[in-house]
């Protein structure tokens, strides 16, 4: 009899606990987990905040990717990290097809070569060759700006070099790989578990202790989900701000001015996008912020440049104050279509390259 009740007891104990990881499945996990949402809704297992990402394509022109490219002329040759590889997800994910449409312009995107930095990349285009044989107008180099003083403020590699068989191989080879691939997971997963233990610390934490999603309440509506006053960021928004000095973006700017002139002798301009991080976008709107203020832009603006710079945070800062909703996606580290429309409609390529 006692075995028999012990039985039962685990039976029991089972069914609740299957039929409990079901329904956190079906009701928020799921979506998080293998649904086309956001980064920070997905690390943070922030329901509240998620928004289908479905790709649409509206634009009249469209840029080439480097596995695509099959040899023509090139208006402006584009190297960067997620930004610059439809990281944003949703409508026109790629910025490249608002530099195409609105300028008129034929514009080939290039992931970084092998596992170089992005100038280190357009020293070995232009060291190979491979910039001579196509000549492009401009290049344009894309860096989000939590990484931007680390990724190209360090050591470049401006003699390195490779064939140009070798560069041109590597990217007919270099397919773009979509930044979401839904997995395999089953109903019953630690996600679930993760998902109600985020819940409860985020009460007492904005990154409930471990997560390295934070979330900060706003004093302005600027979102479209969750109220409109809740801002999701990456954790590394805040880390970052320790190399944002200024002998660093001194560095950096340097390093930039150095291609710009490598450039310069075929003709070619150098433009630099520094994606500004959606903490240092939105921190002005942050209820009470207890966190420090990213110096980046402040630091680099006043710099001389050989180079054309491209200041993000001065133009998307001008869209939250008209009050625009989802300049950044609410639940991601990426900008929203909105975001790439309005600086490529401010700063026109066709007006300021010969």
């Amino acid at each position: 009899m006692r075995h028999k009740n012990f039985a039962y007891i685990v039976a029991a104990a089972l069914l609740i606990f299957t039929v409990f990881n079901f329904a956190v499945w079906k009701l928020a996990t799921e979506d998080l987990l293998t649904g086309r949402v956001g980064d920070l809704s997905r690390l943070g297992y922030i329901s509240g905040m998620a928004v289908p990402k479905n790709t649409v394509v509206d634009l009249e022109r469209r840029h080439i990717e480097g596995a695509d490219f099959r040899g023509g002329p090139i208006d402006m040759v584009v190297v960067g990290d997620s930004f610059s590889n439809g990281g944003s997800g949703g409508r026109n994910p790629f910025y490249q097809d608002y530099i195409a449409t609105i300028n008129d312009y034929t514009v080939l995107n290039l992931q970084p070569y092998r596992n170089f930095t992005p100038l280190t990349t357009v020293h070995i285009l232009l060291n190979s060759g491979w910039l001579d044989k196509y000549r492009p107008r401009a290049v344009l180099v894309e860096a989000v700006e939590r990484y931007s003083v680390i990724n190209l403020g360090g050591v470049v590699g401006v003699n390195r070099t490779d064939y140009l068989g070798n560069v041109e191989r590597f990217y007919s080879e270099a397919g773009y790989a979509e930044k979401f691939k839904p997995g395999d997971l089953f109903f019953i997963n630690t996600g679930n578990m993760k998902y109600f233990l985020y819940r409860f610390l985020y009460l007492f934490s904005d990154h409930a202790f471990f997560s390295p999603v934070y979330e900060r309440g706003l004093t302005e509506p600027l979102f479209s989900t969750g109220g409109g006053k809740r801002l999701l960021f990456y954790h590394e928004d805040l880390d970052s701000i320790r190399v944002a000095k200024e002998e660093y973006i001194r560095r950096m700017n340097h390093n930039l001015n150095t291609l710009a002139s490598a450039l310069s002798t075929r003709g070619i301009a150098l433009v630099f996008l520094p994606a500004v991080d959606k903490y240092d976008l939105y921190g002005d709107y942050i209820d009470g912020n207890p966190y420090p203020k990213n110096p980046f832009f402040d630091l680099l603006r006043p710099l001389d440049k050989s180079y054309i710079f491209i200041d993000t945070k001065e133009i998307l800062s001008g869209e939250l104050k008209r009050g625009v909703l989802d300049v950044y996606a609410p639940d991601d580290t990426h900008w929203s279509w909105k975001a790439p429309e309005k600086i490529f409609d401010t700063v026109r390529f066709r007006d300021i390259l010969n």
